[in-house]
């Protein structure tokens, strides 16, 4: 798993969608146009027909907030590494997660990193073996939070039944509060901006109405936040769009489609989770 450069993909991020969509309908799209680039009253990203039902669509990316790059860049030096040497010396079969915190390497020098690394490599590599396995996505509690000699923040380490979409090993990164307000104010800015277009497309033109938000954060951002904040958001609103999905860019061989909404169900209910794309065989729909 390569992981790119930081920018959005709209027009590609929109047809990894409506490849689930023709899937799931067993029919493939028609009539794909750029309401946008047509300079239509409400401009949408894409249109298309799908079994004879027009569809409307609308794209936004999300971070969760600002100077996010440069937070990843610096948690990557350091954790990166980690995970390259951990990826296939760990027990097989089952997938390992250390969470650790957002602000780690904040106030660490570039003379540390090397000790740090070490510590944390034989540490995982002794404690992996015994512990406790859960199912993916969940943990077993109490979590232990634990200080390792040499390291200067404290770490946890999960273990779980499968393989989850980012392999053996990863990284995860907690955050405190302001993070998650930050969140939901882009969200929530999302629903705001996108909403009201795609509404009128239902009112006049019987469109189903789809809205695809795309995210390219491996470290602070995951499908269950952006869910949760997504369902704050729409709290109270009667513009909602039909679907509502996330597309997953932050690796250059494969992408993952995750439904948050549709028919009624929640994140939480549907099966629609972690659908693996090929990136390079996706079409760019759109001029972005």
């Amino acid at each position: 798993m390569k992981v790119i450069s930081k920018k959005f993909n709209e027009g590609k991020a929109l047809d990894a969608v409506l490849r689930h969509i023709e899937t799931r309908e067993a029919v493939c799209r028609g009539d794909v146009r750029s309401p946008e680039r047509d300079r239509h009253a409400a401009p949408i990203d894409l249109a298309c027909t799908i079994d004879g039902r027009l569809f409307a669509l609308e794209h936004t990316g999300i971070e969760p907030f600002p100077d996010q790059i440069e937070l990843e860049v610096r948690n990557r030096r350091l954790f990166g590494p980690i995970e390259e040497r951990l990826a296939s010396t760990l027990p097989s079969g089952d997938s390992f997660q250390l969470h650790v915190p957002v602000d780690a390497t904040g106030r660490l020098k570039p003379a540390q990193i090397g000790q740090i690394q070490d510590a944390i490599v034989k540490w995982v590599r002794e404690s992996a073996p015994t512990l406790a396995i859960a199912p993916y996505g969940r943990y077993v509690t109490p979590i232990q939070h634990v200080t390792i000699p040499g390291v200067p923040f404290d770490v946890s380490l999960h273990r779980f039944a499968e393989l989850g979409p980012l392999g053996r090993f990863s990284v995860a990164y907690l955050v405190g509060s302001n993070v998650e307000a930050a969140r939901f104010e882009r969200i929530s800015k999302s629903c705001d901006d996108k909403f009201g277009k795609l509404a009128e497309w239902k009112r006049t033109c019987g469109a189903r109405t789809v809205l695809v938000l795309e995210e390219n954060d491996i470290q602070l951002t995951n499908h269950g936040l952006v869910a949760d904040a997504l369902s704050r958001a729409e709290k109270g609103r009667t513009d909602t769009p039909d679907e509502v999905y996330v597309v997953s860019t932050f690796c250059d061989d494969v992408w993952w489609v995750t439904c948050l909404r549709r028919e009624g169900k929640a994140y939480h209910d549907d099966g629609e989770h972690y659908i693996e794309v090929d990136p390079s065989t996706l079409v760019q729909l759109t001029d972005r």
